[in-house]
């Protein structure tokens, strides 16, 4: 966790303090990026908190996302199609929302979160694609910690409702139109934690996002040991068991991010 890497400089700082363009996927701002998310990183290990690291991603990440067209968008408060469908998110953004749970009965039971964890925990990948859970963290269509969400529920946008039902409810094999952006939007902030994250010696994978909620919301030392090092993780099945940044495109904007 002590690897040296290049910081930041101030014109790169600058240069991205609004968010970062979506339209089309820049090399040179990815790896301003990385650099900034792995200093984030540095201050959460710190802290022995992964607050100053989220607070940052999705504080950014919104930025960048005002900076895309919505017109064509037709998510809206209610629309909740996509919150049941399985989903994955890294380790600190499981802790992240962990930290935010209002686990009044009335608000939030955490028995559903356990309930949900343990069911989805039983199934496969390929089983889960066809049988719709909601979100234990959805209230009355409503995602209750909406400003904490991960990045996949960040960028689920789509241009037609309808058909977000028809596939995410009725389990139709339909396309969703996604609107001109959203994508690249999506990876270029997902690779770049990835990146901060196995860069700092850290449990890089994306988890089962029901199944590793509840692990985070009956243990709260989770967090901590993370920090230091641990998959606390280790249980919730992975989307993608297999090591980071093969893949010689991103492999080699790794490379660049963090080469001293």
């Amino acid at each position: 966790m002590g690897k040296k890497y290049p910081k930041p400089s101030k014109q790169d700082r600058k240069g991205i303090a609004d968010g970062i363009a979506a339209g089309t996927f820049d090399p040179d701002v990815f790896v301003v990026l990385m650099r900034l998310l792995r200093e984030k990183l540095d201050q959460s290990i710190r802290r022995g908190s992964v607050t100053p690291l989220m607070h940052f991603i999705y504080e950014h990440f919104e930025k960048s996302a005002s900076r895309l067209s919505n017109g064509k968008v037709a998510c809206r408060n209610g629309c909740s199609h996509c919150c049941n469908i399985w989903t994955d998110a890294y380790a600190p953004e499981i802790l992240f929302v962990t930290k935010q749970l209002p686990f009044s009965a009335e608000i939030q039971p955490a028995s559903l979160i356990k309930a949900t964890g343990e069911f989805s925990a039983k199934v496969s990948f390929e089983q889960r694609d066809k049988i719709p859970i909601p979100c234990p963290l959805l209230i009355e269509d409503s995602c209750s910690v909406y400003r904490f969400r991960p990045l996949n529920c960040r960028t689920a946008a789509s241009m037609d409702a309808d058909a977000c039902q028809r596939a995410f409810i009725e389990g139709q094999d339909i396309e969703i139109p996604v609107p001109p952006g959203w994508s690249n939007l999506g990876q270029s902030y997902s690779m770049a934690l990835k990146g901060a994250i196995f860069h700092a010696g850290l449990a890089c994978e994306p988890y089962e996002w029901n199944s590793a909620l509840k692990l985070a919301s009956e243990n709260s030392q989770l967090e901590q040991q993370w920090l230091s090092g641990k998959d606390v993780f280790s249980d919730p099945q992975i989307a993608l068991p297999r090591p980071p940044f093969t893949h010689p495109f991103w492999r080699d904007l790794y490379g660049r991010a963090f080469s001293v």
